[in-house]
């Protein structure tokens, strides 16, 4: 813009006028700014919606990757659950029959209960000492709240 600048002024043609190209000038860079500093913005909120929608995604299969038996590799084990749970969906999504779909979720999250515990995941089955606050009664909380709206809808 710099150059810009000095091509198109015309000191000739008196001080308000060099004033006005000079505010016109000043006016494009902030605009070029504000529009380098937006781009910048929007690439990183897409970045940002991207990890969070691949986490969103893989989130359950990392926590079915648990379940499985710990002789297989852990690279192997997060693999299979990813493709399992992402065909799942996808079957959640393509198809009509909502019945079989629920039943093989079901019977994933059972399998998953039963891996949790032949593989003794720590703090599944028991405490883990003072890391985990375990009680049997419940506390009416907002957080507990939005938890049990969010599984009755």
């Amino acid at each position: 813009k710099f150059p810009d600048f000095f091509s198109g002024l015309q000191p000739a043609k008196g001080i308000l006028v060099a004033r006005n190209w000079a505010l016109f000038n000043a006016a494009e860079l902030a605009v070029g700014i504000l529009e380098l500093l937006f781009l910048l913005t929007a690439w990183k909120t897409y970045r940002l919606l991207v990890a969070a929608l691949v986490f969103m995604l893989l989130a359950p299969a990392a926590m079915l990757s648990v379940a499985f038996p710990t002789s297989m590799d852990r690279r192997l084990r997060f693999s299979i659950a990813g493709v399992s749970w992402c065909a799942l969906l996808a079957c959640a999504l393509l198809l009509s029959a909502g019945t079989a779909v629920h039943a093989s979720l079901l019977g994933l999250l059972l399998l998953a209960f039963l891996g949790f515990i032949s593989n003794d995941v720590p703090g599944w089955v028991r405490p883990r000492g003072d890391m985990d606050w375990w009680s049997p009664s419940v506390r009416c909380s907002l957080p507990n709240g939005f938890a049990l709206l969010g599984m009755a809808t």
